[in-house]
């Protein structure tokens, strides 16, 4: 279990380092991590909702000038669920999270590069 995660998580850093590398054209990325999900007074029941689940996004956009680019992502916040039984009565609650992202994602100033001297 822990190589597969392992190896996405390094094929999604690499992939990420080499588009962001690029002065101008198309870029792709993603990522992995962990959500979490919280509802207060779920539809006025009292009831505070407080789940972790699973999470990614994928991503990708053009690069017009190092400091303007539009990109698009897909993120999927899992589907977090909590259950109560209570004698023959069962209850969950389920609550699905994803987004469709467009923006424009402008550098303020350009592209930075580091400088420096030693002694």
């Amino acid at each position: 279990m822990r190589l597969p995660l392992l190896l996405a998580v390094l094929i999604t850093t690499l992939g990420s380092v080499t588009a962001n590398a690029a002065d101008k054209g198309f870029y792709v990325g993603g990522g992995i991590g962990q959500a979490n999900v919280q509802v207060d007074d779920v539809f006025g029941s009292g009831y505070d909702f407080d789940e972790d689940s699973f999470a990614y996004k994928i991503f990708g956009g053009y690069k017009f000038f190092p400091w303007l680019s539009v990109e698009g992502a897909f993120i999927d916040a899992g589907d977090p669920e909590v259950g109560s039984s209570l004698g023959d009565e069962t209850i969950k609650l389920n609550i699905g999270v994803q987004a469709f992202v467009a923006a424009a994602v402008f550098a303020a100033g350009g592209v930075a590069k580091p400088r420096g001297a030693i002694g």
